[in-house]
């Protein structure tokens, strides 16, 4: 399919775009890696910070490319769906697939009311899982890139109003939402362009996410962390 597209197609160049940030985020993740390796905090917590911007960088690029897709959404649900801020237009995506793959209408919910038992579920599943995975890490994104890295801001009648930032997620919180976010936009992805194919990989790989969301919590980090050998002892 892509092999019959112009080369400036937007399928093409969004490609190309997650391809880019995925390799920076091969990078983010060595940085974050070796930081921990010299032991050195503030290095830790700053590329902690660069390795969770660049996961909410991926996690948009690969939405792009969803959306681009020749064999998945028309232009009216591509132009609906970008209307929505992030996260909430992944759900959005979620949702413009139901309704065109069971032929749902506008002014009926997609859910229990309008899909069998098993359809439904799957929609609920996906729509919980972006809330919690994809929304956090792409929020987050937002406010590194605008500086609050300390405090969260927002303007109220001209006064700045605060709350303290959440503590840095450790390597292995950032890692395995990583993964998770690539798995869930799989989900959606293969959704988008072939229900069949959906059905047909729903739950092996709702499986595999469901592993990955085990470990979110990031526990074993210490010991994993100590084990790294530091610097020096690295093999080249």
């Amino acid at each position: 399919m892509t092999r019959l597209l112009a080369p400036d197609h937007p399928f093409r160049r969004d490609s190309d775009n997650l391809a880019a940030i995925e390799h920076g985020l091969v990078q983010a993740e060595r940085a974050h890696k070796q930081a921990i390796r010299r032991r050195d905090a503030a290095e830790i917590d700053f590329h902690a910070r660069m390795h969770m911007l660049v996961v909410g960088l991926m996690a948009e690029a690969r939405l792009r490319k969803i959306l681009s897709d020749p064999d998945g959404f028309n232009d009216r649900e591509r132009d609906l769906i970008r209307r929505e801020p992030q996260p909430t237009s992944w759900t959005a995506a979620v949702e413009y697939s139901f309704r065109r793959h069971y032929g749902i209408p506008i002014h009926k919910t997609v859910g229990r009311s309008t899909l069998d038992v098993l359809k439904a579920r799957q929609h609920e599943l996906l729509i919980q899982v972006l809330q919690t995975d994809l929304a956090a890490i792409i929020t987050d994104r937002n406010r590194t890139a605008h500086a609050q890295w300390r405090w969260h801001l927002k303007s109220h009648k001209h006064v700045y109003l605060t709350d303290p930032a959440p503590a840095v997620m450790n390597y292995l919180q950032v890692q395995r939402r990583s993964r998770a976010i690539t798995l869930i936009a799989t989900l959606v992805y293969v959704l988008a362009v072939s229900e069949k194919t959906f059905q047909r990989d729903f739950d092996v790989t709702f499986a595999e996410l469901q592993a990955v969301r085990l470990g979110f919590d990031g526990a074993d980090y210490a010991a994993w962390a100590a084990a790294l050998p530091r610097p020096h002892l690295v093999k080249r």
